[in-house]
């Protein structure tokens, strides 16, 4: 064995709270931004507000501006995850792990996958997956529909290795009602099986997500206009300060020198922070609202067109990551209507035409030909697919079919049937 000496180059980014700070400046709201520049402002003497009118603010004021937006579940979550004992960089781990949970409130990736893409040891992803879990509602952040039924089985109950075994292995049994079948599998009797199926029907099937407030309303981070037939989008600056640095007369000591010293690199740093953040919204808002004439030409109520992160990344020249937080809770206002502006990111299908259509747009097919069908003679899987195919032209499998009828929440044909 021939031994060597090698030397080897590689080049690392350091995570520091800066940079940590300048990701999460990216994500804020309309009125989060807001409410972080005045904290700023308020924690550094040589930056001032100027109001519209003219008066300057010093960090010793206090001013109101518009009531809080409504928060969606994930901002929730990122709300919990702030009062856990959690240091600065587990914190922005479990933020990012809330913003890659799917609509039913599952991480759906392996700890390998989340490991790789976040380059940490899986032991730490399962401790940070287990914080999640712990928020409410309980269960947000497991791997998935099985992940979570398990675990609302307590270990003090005499069947519970029944009722894991049973979701681990036999779902689809039960769903058919092959009660007598999945009691032979089994080795139990026909009333065991029956009991551990009528308490696995008891669980609940996904996290119940929260819902916001009623008594707060929606402030929209960008504007819309139309502009010789064509959509420009503009962010919202309302109540936005408009922050400045200020000079700071008084006579200081070496060690309040260095305090001013670093008092200035962050306000450089911020208003640098801000001007990168106001750029990346809008480049990004004006690429997606691009693709979507058809739709706003219809009032936006007609069919919108399915974008990936990836598709929208390489058109603006930006990671996809910076595309997820820059469109991640916000909204668009334009003449008659506000909508979120990730309602057009959504997983599609092509139908027979070689149109793409959402698969919003089948499963809300799909629970319509369910609330019209013979409920003596529910529609199987299949059957939908075949519909689907015929009429709309959309080629789903069965397969397909029942993943979006769980999504919605809508039992199988066997469950629904009227006896």
């Amino acid at each position: 064995m021939k031994l060597s000496l090698q030397q080897k180059q590689t080049t690392q980014l350091k995570m520091t709270s800066e940079l940590r700070q300048a990701i999460s400046l990216l994500q804020y709201s309309h009125q989060e931004i807001i409410e972080f520049i005045n904290e700023q402002v308020m924690e550094n003497p040589l930056l001032e507000i100027e109001s519209s009118g003219n008066v300057s603010y010093t960090h010793a004021s206090t001013v109101e501006y518009i009531p809080a937006e409504i928060k969606d579940w994930r901002q929730y979550l990122v709300e919990q995850a702030g009062v856990l004992s959690l240091n600065s960089l587990d914190y922005y781990y479990i933020k990012e792990f809330i913003l890659n949970l799917n609509d039913e409130g599952f991480l759906p990736y392996t700890d390998r996958e989340l490991a790789v893409r976040f380059h940490l040891e899986e032991d730490k992803v399962k401790w940070l997956r287990m914080q999640l879990k712990d928020l409410e509602p309980e269960g947000i952040g497991a791997y998935d529909f099985k992940d979570y039924l398990i675990m609302q089985v307590h270990g003090n109950d005499p069947q519970a290795e029944t009722i894991k075994h049973i979701i681990q292995d036999y779902l689809p049994e039960v769903a058919a009602g092959h009660i007598e079948e999945l009691a032979e599998k089994l080795s139990l009797t026909v009333e065991e099986v029956q009991e551990s199926v009528d308490r696995l029907k008891e669980l609940k099937p996904r996290p119940k997500l929260g819902t916001p407030p009623q008594d707060t309303y929606i402030v929209p981070d960008f504007l819309l206009e139309e502009q010789e037939g064509e959509y420009v989008v503009s962010l919202n600056r309302g109540g936005e300060p408009s922050v400045y640095i200020t000079s700071y007369n008084q006579k200081v000591d070496e060690e309040g020198k260095e305090f001013l010293k670093q008092c200035y690199k962050r306000a450089v740093w911020l208003l640098r922070s801000i001007d990168k953040r106001r750029h990346t919204m809008l480049v990004v808002a004006q690429a997606i609202i691009d693709r979507q004439t058809a739709y706003l030409n219809a009032g936006e109520e007609g069919s919108f067109t399915p974008l990936t992160l990836k598709k929208v990344a390489d058109e603006v020249n930006m990671h996809e990551s910076t595309v997820s937080r820059a469109i991640a809770d916000k909204y668009v206002k334009s003449r008659s209507h506000t909508f979120r502006l990730d309602q057009f990111f959504t997983s599609s299908l092509e139908a027979a035409d070689g149109k793409m259509v959402s698969s919003k747009y089948v499963k809300d097919l799909i629970e319509q030909m369910i609330n019209q069908e013979n409920k003596r003679k529910p529609l199987s899987d299949q059957v939908i697919a075949n519909h689907l195919h015929q009429k709309h032209c959309i080629a789903v499998s069965r397969r397909t079919v029942a993943k979006y009828r769980e999504a919605i929440g809508i039992l199988s044909s066997p469950q629904r049937k009227l006896k």
